[in-house]
């Protein structure tokens, strides 16, 4: 893919804001300014080798560590922010070299050698690596950058697990009345609701990252659920699906259903699903789901609806969307002792607590309060 130069962009087409910025950055580095920066998806493909994935996630990661380290240097600034998505991205890749549970383990891969940031590991030695490089450019700021009164919040948006079975929610939906599948639906059916459900009989369907809609009247083109029985549906549908089994194992692959309107607000709370899905660890939605399929297989008999629960054969092989939060919490760290708000920190948490240092008023939309400092 070819990239936007970032010493030279287009006026249509800003890498940064200011314009001016990426030109400052630009000086002396290369960096790419398209997409995600590391060669995730040639990966996941089959296109290159992790030895290859690797090599190019040390490139981005020492291309961000020297300009991190270069507008730090300049000393110009109140507030400072760098992102360091490396980790997410060799978690989400090369958790198969990993997890010995993963369907796609495989020893003699998994203990194949390579040279990462002059470091001979193994490809089972990746995730515990990357994480080495962050925690040395931690200690790099904090020992030729920091200055007292200085403070530094480290934070991750979200954790990891392991992928090692995709979980299809409309056949799920199928297995527990909710989704009924029309007469006469075809295997080429299978890859929007729009083709394979029946709407006078549906009352709800799954669309995204583990996303579930009503068939709601008065939004859906044919919808069958009456606003007056929207919490009695959904409680039905929690339980249903909180009771699922896994038939290979006979265990629970849902831990937490999340109904929206109890954790999210604001003036586009309508435009989203009712209930968000937090699968058990080694669970994740499927990848046909997220596009709103249905696993649809063919038989002597004609179509039937696939299994619910198929092992993740993708390299993309961990993954956090989908699962339970309490099961992927982010690392949180502070310089200073704070006090932890209870339950534990948030992200929404971050913003307040740096205006709260900066000494800037804190709007009146912000959902938390700053943390306090000991």
């Amino acid at each position: 893919t070819l990239d936007i130069d970032p010493a030279a962009p287009p006026f249509w087409q800003e890498v940064t804001s200011p314009a001016s910025y990426s030109r400052e950055l630009a000086t002396g580095n290369s960096f790419e300014t398209y997409g995600w920066a590391c060669m995730t998806m040639p990966f996941k493909d089959g296109k290159i080798t992790p030895e290859l994935l690797l090599e190019d996630i040390e490139f981005t990661f020492k291309w961000r560590e020297k300009m991190t380290m270069e507008q730090l240097a300049r000393d110009d600034w109140q507030l400072f922010m760098s992102i360091f998505s490396t980790p997410d991205r060799v978690q989400h890749m090369l958790y198969q070299f990993y997890d010995k549970g993963h369907p796609m383990y495989d020893e003699e891969q998994a203990n194949r050698e390579t040279v990462f940031f002059g470091e001979t590991i193994k490809l089972s030695e990746a995730i515990p690596a990357i994480f080495r490089q962050v925690d040395r450019v931690v200690g790099r700021v904090l020992d030729e950058v920091f200055k007292e009164g200085d403070v530094m919040l480290m934070c991750a948006e979200h954790g990891f697990q392991t992928f090692r079975y995709q979980v299809n929610l409309n056949n799920m939906l199928e297995e527990i009345g909710f989704l009924t599948m029309k007469d006469g639906a075809k295997t080429s059916d299978a890859s929007s609701p729009s083709r394979y459900a029946d709407w006078e009989k549906t009352r709800a369907y799954s669309l995204g990252l583990g996303f579930v809609y009503l068939n709601l009247r008065g939004r859906e083109k044919y919808g069958i659920v009456d606003p007056a029985d929207v919490q009695s549906t959904l409680d039905e549908l929690k339980a249903a699906m909180l009771d699922w089994r896994d038939p290979a194992t006979g265990e629970p692959v849902i831990e937490d259903v999340y109904q929206v309107d109890q954790i999210h607000s604001g003036e586009y709370l309508s435009e989203e699903s009712e209930l968000i899905v937090g699968f058990k660890p080694t669970y994740r939605v499927s990848w046909r789901s997220t596009g709103g399929k249905m696993r649809i297989d063919s038989s002597p008999d004609g179509a039937v609806v696939g299994p619910v629960v198929e092992d993740n054969d993708s390299p993309w092989s961990g993954g956090h969307p989908s699962v339970a939060e309490k099961h992927v919490r982010g690392l949180f760290f502070s310089s200073l002792p704070v006090e932890l708000p209870e339950g534990g920190p948030n992200l929404l948490h971050i913003a307040p607590t740096v205006l709260s240092l900066l000494g800037v008023p804190i709007p009146a939309e912000m959902d938390n309060q700053p943390m306090t400092f000991k």
